[in-house]
């Protein structure tokens, strides 16, 4: 049996490689599904204006991206060790 490598390195190359087809894949995946659930994932969340929220593992910032298309004034910020995925974040969300 091969062994996989699960180093920290290895994973973000992983996520560096995939970044450019990251939403496509998961949107492919999920059947479109992915989205309204984190739509709803969020609509669950106890907001409320001036809120400084931590997304870790942002990917593509698309939680961030809902958060700031929410009544409430927040202060989301997002982490993710993939800077592809960052980038294409700060891509899809001017000004984050």
């Amino acid at each position: 049996m091969t062994s996989i490598d699960k180093s920290p390195q290895i994973i973000r190359q992983m996520f560096d490689n995939i970044a450019y087809v990251y939403d496509f894949n998961n949107n492919l995946i999920s059947l479109g599904l992915q989205k309204k659930i984190k739509e709803a994932s969020v609509k669950e969340l106890n907001l409320r204006d001036n809120l400084q929220i931590l997304d870790l593992f942002t990917g593509t910032g698309d939680i961030i991206k809902i958060l700031l298309n929410s009544n409430y004034k927040l202060k989301p910020t997002g982490v993710d060790f993939s800077s592809n995925l960052l980038d294409i974040a700060k891509e899809n969300i001017p000004g984050i």
